[in-house]
């Protein structure tokens, strides 16, 4: 992971593990119905844990 100001916010850059392409099929289903959702998730722990420090 790692951010960087961009002038209106921070910029993040998180990197991950390859998946099979027989995935995709549900992780397009996955992505739709609970993105969104994990995406702020991340986002609330991401400022929880950077408030700690």
């Amino acid at each position: 992971m790692a951010a960087t100001p961009d002038g209106t916010g921070t910029r993040l850059a998180v990197c991950g593990a390859a998946r099979p392409a027989a995935l995709g099929p549900v992780q397009r289903v996955y992505r739709r119905l609970l993105g969104e959702r994990r995406t702020h998730a991340f986002f609330r722990e991401v400022e929880r844990r950077a408030a700690l420090r």
